[in-house]
């Protein structure tokens, strides 16, 4: 069992998709109750999508799964050469085509497809996007609840059909990678905690509150408050052998030490250490890093045109 001060720092610091296609141009307590699912929601449960193949160069399509309907951003570089998908997820307020172009020289590099879906706007809530659609706080007049969400509810009802679709448009399926930032990177590591995962691998940039792996601490940042078949011991285990690279910049050597540059690499550092020591109580290997990139803040680009996080990363590829 962990121990509630192992946690107490690193919270601190936490909390402080038929298909169309164009080219583009150039802190509660307590089990959590079970809410109803809205049908805009429901009727991508068990959905199935299809994509066209990732063209050339920029492209863009729109997949449809259930009765959403999402853009996605691609790009495929000149020596593609069945290398593995990369899909990117962005910040909550960002843009799923910058965040594309912005990981343009990781793929180039490395050779592989990048596919970023615009996820932002009404239909992605807070609960369902940073939060994975996992729970949601519920306000009444006897306080706040955690409420846990059916599975067609969840960021998985979505994100494994669209991967599915855009991986699967040739002759075989190809490997997947993912890639979140900020926002969604807490999505995407809270959607891989709770779902059956085949991704290679998974990096997080500059994740804001990365899920701990403990009951001690409600959702979503622990597994606490949730029914016992969604924070069993066995999910524990799973969560701290995913493959996950926490990827955080250096502020400038200009900036007053202890500045806000500072958070995003503590975040990662604390998130690593409290993986790793629930890892060893487990008996379990984690395979959790951190990638520090000098003076690169918080700049996206900057982070992922890194030489450091291009060797990080290379596994995805298998080449090189």
């Amino acid at each position: 069992m962990l121990r509630v001060p192992q946690f107490a720092g690193a919270l601190a610091t936490l909390l402080s998709l038929s298909c169309f296609a164009a080219d583009e141009p150039g802190a509660p307590t307590g089990a959590a109750t079970a809410a109803a699912p809205p049908p805009s929601v429901a009727a991508a449960a068990g959905a199935s999508a299809r994509a066209q193949p990732i063209p050339p160069g920029h492209g863009r399509q729109t997949i449809v799964v259930g009765s959403e309907r999402v853009e996605v951003f691609t790009w495929r570089p000149a020596n593609w050469r069945d290398g593995p998908l990369l899909l990117l997820l962005h910040d909550a307020d960002g843009d799923a085509a910058l965040l594309r172009d912005q990981a343009r020289t990781l793929a180039d590099r490395h050779g592989y497809l990048l596919a970023a879906p615009q996820l932002g706007g009404a239909g992605f809530p807070f609960w369902r996007y940073p939060w994975a659609g996992i729970a949601r706080r519920s306000f009444a007049d006897d306080g706040v609840r955690l409420v846990a969400e059916p599975p067609q509810q969840r960021l998985d009802a979505l994100l494994r059909p669209l991967i599915d679709a855009l991986r699967s448009t040739g002759e075989h399926p190809l490997p997947y990678a993912l890639l979140g930032v900020g926002d969604g990177a807490q999505a995407l590591i809270r959607w891989a905690a709770f779902a059956t995962q085949e991704a290679i691998h998974i990096a997080l940039v500059t994740p804001g509150r990365p899920l701990l792996p403990t009951r001690r601490v409600d959702y979503p940042d622990g597994f606490g408050g949730l029914p016992a078949a969604l924070a069993s011991e066995t999910r524990l285990r799973d969560y701290v052998a995913l493959p996950v690279t926490l990827i955080a910049g250096r502020p400038p050597a200009s900036t007053v030490p202890g500045a806000a540059g500072d958070r995003p690499l503590e975040r990662a550092l604390n998130a690593r250490n409290a993986v790793r020591q629930a890892a060893l109580e487990r008996n379990r290997a984690a395979h959790w890093r951190v990638v520090e990139v000098p003076d690169a803040g918080d700049d996206v680009r900057r982070l992922l045109a890194s030489p450091l996080v291009a060797q990080a990363l290379l596994p995805l590829v298998g080449t090189d």
